[in-house]
This record gives structure tokens, C-alpha cells and sequence, in this order.
């Protein structure tokens, strides 16, 4: 059960392809999410509460098929695409949420434009940091891949040449006379 739980909440915050704080920052989106059924935000706004739970219930299913085979399982990037499709609704209702219950009045049509502009900012420099550190990997890999190709082109080459040769002598010898191709009779 402990496994599982952890598997669990590092599934659910595994936008941050690190163990243990994928497995936090988990803890802190179901957190959000509770307050958000308390406070019944399904009322207020349906379709991001609704489809926060489906992701939530579909990372719930995939714990229950999955979670045998170690937590290392639940950073593989298949996975963070639901739990980042979560962190996206639930920052969009936290935007909601602090307009209805915030001591400051964000009633503010400027304020609102600044709380969803910075984010996209931030997620573009997330981005970019963590693009660039795999840019050499990647080059590697993409080096390694083209001289594999190239590798295996040499040696269809020389094989075809092989063919190539013992053909012109079969040839050869029919014209001569030498060999007779079998009948087929």
C-alpha cells in the first residue's frame, strides 16, 4: 500500500521527472484538488473540476495496473503528459479560485491578463531549461543513429556488390555454354 501510494502521488506530479519531488509536488495538486471539492468548485466551474478528476481517476487506474513495477515507472513521459494536463487545470481553477476568494480584489481585467501571461513566460523558461541540457544527449544519440545508418548502407553495399559479382559469372557462363539454367519442366 505504501508503494502504491507513493507510485500515486509521483504519477500525479511527474511534470517534474524527480522522484521525490514529483512525488510533493503530487501530494500538493490532490491537496489543491480537495480543497477544491470542499469549497464544491464543480458548481462554479464544471468542465475544469470534471475533467481534473478524470485525469486524477485515470492516474488512479494506471497506479492500479502499474504501480508492481516501481516508482521509476511513473516518470516515464507517457505519464507526464496527464499529470501536466492536470497542473494546467488546476492552475486555471487556482486563477478562478482567487478571484472569488482572495482578500484582494482581482476583479481587475490587467491583473488577470498579468496571472496568465507570467505563467506562459515561466512554463517557456521551464521549457527552455529543460530542452537545453538534453540538446547534447540528443545530439549524441541522432550521431550515434547516423552512423549506425551509415554502417548498415556500407554493408548492403558490399553485399550487393558480392551478388553483383557471382551474377556477371553465371552470366558469363551461360553465354559459353558452360552452365545450363535447370528446366522448369
Amino acid at each position: 500500500p505504501v508503494k502504491t501510494l507513493q507510485f500515486f502521488f509521483t504519477l500525479l506530479g511527474s511534470y517534474l521527472h524527480y522522484n521525490p519531488f514529483a512525488m510533493v509536488a503530487g501530494g500538493l495538486s490532490l491537496f489543491f484538488f480537495l480543497i477544491l471539492t470542499v469549497k464544491r468548485y464543480d458548481q462554479r466551474n464544471p468542465v475544469i473540476y470534471y475533467l481534473a478528476l478524470l485525469v486524477i481517476l485515470t492516474i488512479g487506474a494506471v497506479t492500479a495496473t502499474r504501480s508492481g513495477f516501481g516508482i521509476q515507472q511513473a516518470l516515464i513521459s507517457r505519464y507526464a503528459v496527464m499529470s501536466t494536463f492536470l497542473l494546467v487545470l488546476l492552475y486555471l481553477a487556482f486563477i478562478d479560485f482567487l478571484c472569488v476568494y482572495s482578500p484582494i480584489p482581482l476583479r481587475s481585467e490587467r491583473l488577470r491578463k498579468v496571472m496568465v501571461v507570467s505563467p506562459c513566460i515561466g512554463a517557456m523558461l521551464f521549457w527552455g531549461a529543460t530542452v537545453v541540457p538534453g540538446k547534447k544527449y540528443l545530439s549524441r544519440r541522432h550521431n550515434g543513429l547516423t552512423e549506425r545508418v551509415e554502417n548498415w548502407h556500407r554493408i548492403v553495399d558490399q553485399q550487393t556488390t558480392e551478388i553483383g559479382k557471382y551474377e556477371r559469372k553465371v552470366i558469363e557462363a551461360i553465354e559459353r555454354g558452360r552452365y545450363a539454367l535447370p528446366s522448369i519442366d
